[in-house]
């Protein structure tokens, strides 16, 4: 197996690569599930309709005909009708233990059948995904959200999007286009795509739609102010004589009110959302997430053998003890910050606030006690532990911006 992003050798159970950093673990999980084979269902709640196909076949569905998806989901024997349960009859249906379903249903059907096959192994894909894809130029970055979690598109990086709209191949590694990837990802054809960047570079995607495919465009500049509403909040409509009316005036007297409502909490929310929609450079944290906190782990290595080579110079210190643990226990907290921002996952900025800020006390202590003599003049030390605190409100603040975007 060979990295996406680099073309490196991987080993065999590599979560990360060992040249550029780079995640392998969900292309791991890619490759597996793109090859299953595909069951596809639509139940119509109301009627009690269900239709299920898989190679252009059709399964045979009248043994749990006007029996509730509450049952079917789940083996049953009534008056000599034997149902082994969803799964296993889908199993027999297609001759694979593991397949993917395609359940085209409302959402408290999808629910129950999810719950059904939830100790199975099945990948249970429903028709209403959303994929949100944001490009940017100069340089070229993209960015995907699939139904909310990060796609793997360290293979797009510094590609403009006319590249990987189309397959296209990095020494062993076969990209077979966006659609076709987002389709093996899903599990599905069926989903929608929302678009956040030049609407001039939306037209290679459209061009290349595949008709099962929607695209919507979703704000993401906002260069102009926009318009000031009507200033609603004067209407009192509680003045409004309702006695006198008649039930189709109190009907629209009563919508007009949730109109001016619904406006008003509209506009209460524009400055927020427009400030989470301007385009941010990710260059910081590309290279934190890289090699940022590589190098911390390297330092508080280093850290370590310093303090053992002191206590081998000077006799055994507990000091020297305890700010040898801190190193480990340093070395360990990069690591997994470094997986938490690779991952985008939530809470990452206050935690990486909470280490940073750590360190330099922890130093601080060091630096005033037991390495005081190699510490130096007092006032170069001062400020230099002034700028690192600036550097960390730097930091702190630049992830703040970005806060939107780590939302696993």
């Amino acid at each position: 197996m060979y990295c996406k992003n680099c073309g490196y050798k991987l080993g065999e159970n590599a979560k990360f690569c060992r040249n550029c950093g780079a995640r392998v673990q969900e292309t791991e999980e890619h490759i597996t599930t793109k090859n299953l084979k595909r069951v596809k269902a639509t139940y119509i709640k109301d009627s009690g309709e269900l239709k299920i196909t898989y190679n252009e076949k059709k399964f045979d569905t009248s043994r749990i005909k006007n029996i509730s998806i509450e049952q079917w989901a789940y083996p049953f024997l009534n008056k000599g009708i034997k149902w082994n349960g969803l799964y296993e009859e889908l199993k027999d249906f297609t001759g694979c233990t593991e397949f993917i379903l395609q359940f085209d249903s409302d959402e408290e059907s999808f629910a129950i059948i999810k719950n059904a096959l939830a100790s199975q192994p099945v990948k249970l894909v429903g028709t209403n995904n959303t994929v949100t894809i944001v490009y940017s130029e100069n340089p070229f970055t993209t960015r995907i959200t699939i139904n909310g979690k990060v796609f793997d598109t360290t293979l797009l990086q510094n590609r403009c999007i006319d590249e990987w709209i189309q397959p296209f191949q990095v020494r062993e590694v076969h990209w077979n286009g966006i659609f076709k990837e987002l389709e093996d990802y899903i599990g599905t054809d069926k989903y929608t795509v929302y678009f956040m960047g030049d609407q001039k570079l939306m037209s290679y995607l459209i061009d290349a739609c595949p008709e099962t495919v929607s695209i919507f465009y979703k704000a993401f500049n906002v260069h102009q102010k926009s318009k000031p509403l009507p200033n609603i909040g004067n209407i009192n409509t509680e003045k409004i004589n309702m006695d006198n009316l008649t039930d189709m005036a109190q009907k629209t007297v009563n919508s007009l009110k949730k109109k001016i409502n619904n406006t008003a909490e509209s506009a209460t929310k524009t400055s927020s959302t427009e400030t989470n929609n301007q385009e941010l450079s990710m260059k910081w944290y590309d290279f934190l997430s890289k090699y940022g906190m590589i190098f911390y782990m390297i330092s508080s290595c280093l850290g370590v053998v310093f303090c053992i080579i002191m206590m081998s110079m000077v006799g055994f210190g507990t000091d020297y003890l305890i700010y040898a643990l801190c190193y480990v226990a340093s070395a360990i907290v990069a690591l997994k910050i470094r997986k938490r921002l690779l991952n985008f996952q939530k809470d990452t900025n206050k935690i990486l606030t909470i280490y940073f800020s750590v360190c330099v006390a922890v130093m601080a202590i060091a630096n005033n006690t037991t390495l005081r003599v190699a510490r130096g003049p007092f006032i170069p030390w001062l400020l230099s532990q002034i700028v690192v605190i600036i550097l960390i409100y730097l930091n702190y603040t630049y992830f703040k911006k970005r806060e939107h975007l780590f939302c696993n």
